[in-house]
């Protein structure tokens, strides 16, 4: 049965779900725990590598995808949060295939515009190519507690340069929302099944 004092703050998305405060509160017989919303994964409950990847034919270069539905084609590296690093065949891109934010590369895949060509960061971020911390355009989040960055949302402190969870010992402590695992929540947690 789920409890009956989560809450949601306003304007959050409510996802399906069975909402829970505690293991407790979930099936054990289906593998179920508690956790917030999107700790099963990107992959699932039960993880696992799926479509496109596995549909895609394998490869290590250019001259194994010869011909794809009829176009020339590519073999396209990259990292899938479920499948790790992929390669697989592609149609080779051109000049007006690729979208917003992306260009054909030299390998004739699409690849992201480095901000050092002309690519604008987002508000709240700043160009600084090859740095570990960067996305695939070299754009890096401003530390909050610089000028240029962008507020933390609600629910959040600046803490150590990052925007981390406000602390609470009860949902009282929290400006809306819940206090689950110590931390403030917009949403309550939910059952999802464990990886079996």
């Amino acid at each position: 049965m789920e409890p009956s004092t989560l809450d949601y703050c306003p304007g959050a998305t409510k996802p399906d779900g069975t909402r829970c405060r505690t293991d407790a509160d979930c099936d054990p017989e289906m593998f179920e725990v508690c956790g917030p919303p999107g700790a099963a994964g990107p992959c699932g409950g039960a993880g696992g590598c799926i479509e496109p990847w596995t549909m895609g034919t394998a490869c290590q270069s250019n001259d194994e995808c010869a011909d794809i539905d009829g176009v020339p084609g590519a073999c396209y590296t990259g990292t899938d949060p479920c499948c790790g690093e992929v390669s697989v065949c592609v149609p080779r891109c051109t000049d007006t295939s690729c979208g917003e934010g992306m260009r054909c590369g030299s390998n004739v895949t699409c690849e992201a515009i480095p901000c050092a060509d002309g690519y604008d960061c987002p508000e709240g971020s700043r160009c600084e190519g090859g740095a570990p911390t960067g996305d695939a355009h070299g754009c890096v989040i401003i530390p909050c507690d610089e000028p240029g960055a962008l507020a933390c949302p609600e629910l959040f402190d600046c803490e150590d340069k990052t925007c981390q969870r406000s602390m609470c010992e009860r949902d009282s402590d929290c400006s809306c929302g819940n206090c689950l695992g110590g931390q403030c929540w917009n949403t309550p947690w939910f059952c999802y099944a464990e990886p079996v």
